[in-house]
C-alpha cells in the first residue's frame, strides 16, 4: 500500500504491516517526502512493482501541501517491494494520481497526472505525454491494447481507440455544473467485467 508516509507491505493478509523505505527518500518531518501517488504490480512478473512518488489525493487542502513541488519520480522494485531504485522521472513536475501497467505489453506503463497522461515504453525510464489534460483515472482493457479511457476531471471523459494517437470527448449525458465546492470533476472509472462496452464514471 502507498500512503502519505511511504510504502508499507504485509505478508499475512493485512494483519501486520512493515515500512519498506530502502531506496526511497528519507522520511522528513512533514512525511510528504514519502507520499506515494501511484503503485502498480507488473502483470508479467510478480516480483516487479512500480511506484510513483509525489502525491496522495488525501493530501489536498493543507498549506504544507500547496507549497510542495511534486517531482514525478518513478521507482522500481524487483524483489516484491523489499527495496526500490529510482528509474525515471516525468518530464513535467506533476502530481501523480495513478500508475498503470499495460495488460498486454511488457514494460509499458501509464501515469495519470495533474499535467496530463504519460506513457513509458521503457519500464519507467523515459516518458512521453499523450494527453495534455489533467488525468485522474484510467481504464485499460485486456485484449484491447489500443483502447484507453481517461477521466479528466472538469474536462470529463476522453477515449482513444488508437493507443493514444487521437482522443475524443465522451461527455454526452454528463453534468458540468459549478458548485460551492468547485466545478464537477470526473475522477473514478470502472468497467463492467461481463459487459465490455459498459463503463461507469464517478463525479
Amino acid at each position: 500500500v502507498g500512503t502519505r508516509g511511504g510504502y508499507y507491505k504485509s505478508t499475512n493478509g493485512g494483519k501486520t504491516w512493515r515500512s519498506k523505505r530502502t531506496g526511497l527518500p528519507p522520511e522528513e518531518n512533514n512525511r510528504l517526502s514519502g507520499s506515494i501517488g501511484g503503485l502498480v504490480l507488473d502483470p508479467f512478473d510478480d516480483r516487479v512493482l512500480y511506484l510513483g512518488l509525489g502525491y496522495r489525493p488525501s493530501s489536498d487542502g493543507t498549506t504544507t501541501v500547496r507549497k510542495v513541488v511534486w517531482p514525478g519520480d518513478i521507482y522500481r522494485s524487483t524483489d516484491k517491494g523489499e527495496g526500490w531504485r529510482k528509474v525515471g522521472k516525468l518530464p513535467d513536475d506533476s502530481k501523480i494520481y495513478q500508475l498503470m501497467h499495460s495488460p498486454g505489453e511488457r514494460g509499458v506503463l501509464y501515469a495519470a497526472t495533474s499535467a496530463g497522461l504519460y506513457i513509458s515504453r521503457s519500464e519507467g525510464k523515459s516518458w512521453v505525454r499523450m494527453l495534455d489534460k489533467e488525468t485522474l483515472n484510467l481504464l485499460l482493457f485486456p485484449g484491447q491494447p489500443k483502447t484507453i479511457v481517461a477521466a479528466c476531471g472538469r474536462d470529463g471523459v476522453y477515449v482513444s481507440t488508437d493507443a493514444g494517437a487521437n482522443w475524443t470527448a465522451k461527455n454526452t449525458g454528463l453534468d458540468f455544473n459549478f458548485h460551492r465546492s468547485g466545478p464537477d470533476r470526473y475522477s473514478v472509472l470502472a468497467s463492467d467485467p461481463k459487459e465490455k462496452n459498459r463503463w461507469y464514471v464517478l463525479n
